[in-house]
């Protein structure tokens, strides 16, 4: 392989392990910490939770803006934080926070008004909590941003679930998430200003399709998560409770595909003398491979898993879960196309292809869901996994060759 495209593919390896870590760690502890809690406050209650968390997922993909990829390109050439960059995110959190009130005040009217502006002020921490991690990511501190992720995800996990059962109530779920980022967001702040690793530096923007990353964010949010909002409008907070833990469980293990990309792919390329095409073939052979064996894991154990650890209260939850596991066998591979055509200069292509499928999903969810319940849900989202993976097939140029640029 040429030695040019090697250090493009270890920091490649290094930027997606550190994520797929992180994230791996933090869904095992919030799955055990939303296990619990379901398993304490019931069916019903616990889809109320759900449908704030939904909101609470909306309002961090808006926070973020598909700008970390951005971040990374402005901090690693320079090795300090432009301070101008933190007042940009600052002032659009601030923003996009003020706009998303105002909307679901319009939408909702004064009904749980307090657990609206809860879930955006978490959501804004924890916005920002994530930039600074992402800035650790760009100065290559990767220890000290995983010391810190940590700390605030299981931190947040464990603070949530004690909150919610003691107190009793879901806002509770969120207090916790705002505590523990503000928390780290100071202890992170400290150490960047006590490092000098904050400058007055003039920021320029180099060119990056932030635009349609943000569409590739909230159009995954759309097919992933409107079902539950729809579910629990036609079907009640029990069922969105049900079908919301078992998606839960779902997604949570979804997660080790990202890790598997990160450390399989870059090898691969490497053992087949940098032939892309040929790469990605091995890999998407072997992602299918694991994602079937954990799709018959979940189909044999998932409902029982469940209903031990959650409660006989959950049946429908186990039920719900091993109906979804057929779309590990799309998601498993997906992980690597999708990533693969972002890597491509794809980004347009791909932000559209998703819009197109969480229009889909909308629509289908708004035709079945109000008469076929969960069940409709859940064979929505197994469709919605294949088409996305056929659609990412197309758009990679079946397996046709791809390189992966040195530099962004």
């Amino acid at each position: 392989m040429s030695t040019n495209y090697k250090p493009a593919y270890v920091r490649y390896a290094i930027f997606l392990a550190f994520q797929g870590w992180h994230q791996l760690v933090g869904r095992i502890v919030l799955l055990g910490a939303l296990l619990f809690i379901a398993s304490q406050v019931g069916p019903e209650e616990f889809g109320s939770l759900q449908v704030a968390i939904v909101f609470f997922s909306l309002a961090l993909t808006v926070n973020d803006a598909g700008f970390a990829p951005q971040i990374i390109n402005l901090v690693t050439p320079r090795q300090h934080i432009p301070r101008v960059l933190i007042s940009v995110k600052i002032y659009w959190s601030l923003f996009a926070t003020v706009a998303m009130f105002i909307v679901f005040s319009i939408a909702y009217g004064d009904a749980s008004l307090g657990l609206r502006f809860l879930v955006l002020i978490a959501a804004l921490l924890v916005s920002l909590c994530s930039f600074f991690l992402v800035c650790l990511r760009g100065l290559v501190l990767h220890h000290i941003e995983a010391a810190f992720a940590s700390v605030q995800r299981i931190g947040a996990a464990l603070l949530a679930s004690t909150l919610v059962v003691a107190l009793g109530e879901v806002s509770a779920y969120f207090i916790a998430m705002a505590i523990t980022a503000a928390l780290v967001l100071a202890l992170i702040w400290r150490s960047l200003t006590k490092g000098g690793l904050v400058s007055n530096a003039p920021l320029v923007m180099r060119r990056f399709p932030v635009g349609y990353l943000l569409l590739i964010e909230v159009g995954t949010w759309v097919y992933s998560r409107i079902d539950l909002i729809i579910l629990e409008h036609w079907h009640g907070e029990a069922t969105a409770g049900q079908y919301g833990l078992a998606y839960t469980v779902f997604s949570g293990l979804a997660v080790t595909s990202v890790v598997l990309v990160a450390v399989m792919y870059p090898e691969v390329v490497s053992r087949t003398g940098g032939s892309r095409a040929r790469a990605i073939k091995i890999s998407c052979f072997a992602l299918s491979i694991v994602g079937a064996a954990v799709t018959g894991m979940v189909m044999t154990v998932g409902d029982r898993v469940i209903s031990i650890v959650a409660g006989g209260e959950f049946q429908s939850a186990g039920e719900f879960l091993v109906l979804l596991a057929p779309g590990y066998l799309a998601m498993f591979p997906n992980a690597l196309l999708s990533q693969v055509a972002i890597l491509r200069g794809r980004t347009r292509e791909l932000s559209l292809v998703i819009v197109f499928v969480a229009c889909g999903n909308a629509v289908a969810n708004y035709v079945f869901v109000p008469d076929y319940g969960a069940a409709a849900a859940v064979w929505i989202t197994v469709a919605t996994e294949f088409f996305l993976v056929g659609f990412s097939l197309i758009l990679v140029g079946a397996m046709a060759a791809t390189s992966v640029p040195n530099e962004r």
